[in-house]
């Protein structure tokens, strides 16, 4: 591409991307680093603001890293002012010793995100571009990969925006030295220490070109395969999903059938809802460990996919859940809904406690408070003869699998004693000195 279509190229993305907002109401933050690719993209994005009518900032995050980055930084103050725009300078002063390649890429975007929540951007702007892409490929291509590894950089991905990542690195310095920008280099593009400086500087440089265009081969036959495999994904959505709250829950053997890459396609896409869009996992190492931990039959362990996610394999099930939602305790008064059921609180007379539809208590048990929560491991209850008995036993007498283990409610005390397991405990009260008139009555309903 040559250099003087570059700007009128971006200036046909920026409409693009907008979509059904008018281009003038476009707020826009662009990922600003000292270098030339995004020292070219800061200019024409402020070229096209003056043309088009949008608003933009700019953020430069500084690594301490760069010998350089007093210089940017002044830059970039006079470049605002200039400019008559806003400039956001952010310091990172601790970092870990390793992984520095991935920490520095988590926190930018981390920080993006919540840039684009406070100030109410629409889009983010990176410089990232084809060279980059390539890179990127190389690295994924290494050890054992299936073909989703292969999809690359995407231009457009939640509020993130790429208008680079098609162009080459040699259009871009050809735009920047045509029109005099100014950028600095970076030191740290030096250290051979970071895998991708040392894939840039020391392995592609002696790849051929024919290398290069079988990574562009795979990357476009794995987007293909990826853009087939969405098509599909609302017919398996619906024939492998059998709850989606409060818990996804798969049927087993049908996620199982699916091929691998389907598979991590397919978990993708469910947990980007469920977790809040911040289901990511880049470790091939942590897939395969997945894959061998659902082909066992049962597995009495969770497995924790990342910090967020948990998963649990049974025999016809496998359960997935977001470790903040697993332990719950609410408490319990007249109305109060769990999931399917509805409880309600009511006086009554009391009767004999031999119902497993409903809970006979002294009304003095309300002061203290009453609850609902989860089954947890150790759990007991008192059986009518007063001998402790545990909870799991109950439920796989009942063949509970471990879904419905994990969502049943338990009615307990404050003490956290477990009064009543509805429907398959008879209440146990522990009170002996109530009257008719001094009980309630707990009963559960399914939600209609």
């Amino acid at each position: 591409m040559p250099f003087y279509d570059l700007e009128r190229k971006i200036k046909r993305k920026i409409i693009r991307y907008s979509s059904n907002k008018t281009i003038d109401s476009l707020k826009i933050l662009v990922a600003y680093s000292g270098g030339v690719d995004s020292s070219v993209l800061l200019h024409i994005v402020n070229n096209l603001s003056v043309e088009m009518g949008f608003d933009y900032d700019f953020v430069y995050i500084d690594h301490s890293m760069n010998q350089n980055a007093d210089h940017i930084f002044n830059f970039a103050n006079q470049f605002a002012k200039a400019n008559k725009t806003n400039f956001i300078h952010h310091f990172i002063s601790n970092h870990p010793k390793n992984n520095k390649e991935l920490f520095f890429r988590n926190y930018r975007y981390k920080y993006f995100n919540s840039l684009k929540i406070d100030n109410q951007y629409d889009f983010i702007f990176t410089a990232h571009h084809y060279d980059d892409q390539i890179e990127t490929l190389y690295m994924r291509t290494q050890g054992s990969y299936d073909w989703t590894n292969l999809l690359g950089v995407r231009e457009a991905r939640q509020s993130i925006r790429r208008p680079f990542i098609h162009v080459k690195k040699k259009t871009i310095i050809s735009y920047a030295v045509r029109n005099g920008i100014y950028w600095v280099f970076d030191n740290t593009n030096n250290d051979n220490a970071m895998t991708r400086n040392r894939v840039r500087n020391t392995i592609l440089t002696n790849k051929s070109s024919f290398s290069i265009a079988f990574l562009i081969l795979l990357n476009q036959y794995s987007r293909i395969n990826f853009y087939l495999f969405n098509k599909k994904y609302k017919k398996y959505k619906n024939e492998i999903i059998i709850k989606e709250k409060p818990f996804i829950v798969l049927e087993k053997e049908k996620f199982l059938n699916l091929s691998r890459s389907h598979k991590k396609i397919f978990l993708q896409n469910i947990l980007k809802k469920y977790n809040n869009n911040n289901f990511l996992i880049n470790k091939n190492t942590k897939w395969i460990s997945l894959w061998n931990y659902l082909n066992k039959d049962k597995n009495l362990k969770d497995f924790e996919l990342n910090k967020n996610i948990i998963v649990n394999n049974s025999r016809d099930l496998i359960v997935l859940r977001n470790k903040k939602d697993y332990k719950r305790k609410i408490d319990l008064v007249n109305n109060t809904i769990w999931n399917e059921y509805i409880f309600k609180i009511e006086a009554g007379n009391c009767v004999s406690r031999d119902n497993r539809d409903c809970i006979y208590l002294n009304r003095e048990v309300l002061i203290n408070g009453l609850f609902l929560r989860n089954w947890k491991t150790g759990d007991v209850y008192r059986d009518k003869n007063n001998k402790k008995k545990r909870v799991s036993k109950l439920f796989l007498k009942n063949k509970f699998n471990n879904y419905k283990k994990m969502v049943y409610p338990l009615v307990v005390d404050a003490n956290d004693r477990i009064l009543w397991i509805p429907g398959l405990l008879d209440g146990f009260n522990g009170y002996d000195d109530f009257s008719k008139n001094n009980c309630i009555k707990i009963s559960k309903e399914i939600l209609n």
